[in-house]
């Protein structure tokens, strides 16, 4: 799944694939999965993502939580 995230990010110039991605369905499900399983490991619910993913995904500009995103500029929409 990584090597479509790349190719995502490489088409839309960031890894926020939709849950419910129409062209990747699979993709968004578990990039929807990684911040689930991140979410419960931050909140002492779990330990089903290993700390060298996480260092992964970072690292190829992976956003945690998309709600704390700033919004893009009007020359980043454009």
């Amino acid at each position: 799944m990584l090597s479509q995230l790349r190719e995502y990010r490489i088409m839309n110039g960031n890894c926020n694939v939709p849950q419910h991605n129409k062209n990747n369905p699979k993709l968004g499900k578990w990039v929807n999965r990684q911040r689930a399983h991140y979410k419960g490991l931050k909140n002492g619910k779990g330990k089903k993502i290993k700390p060298e993913r996480i260092i992964r995904l970072e690292r190829f500009g992976f956003i945690w939580n998309t709600k704390e995103t700033p919004p893009a500029s009007w020359d980043d929409n454009l």
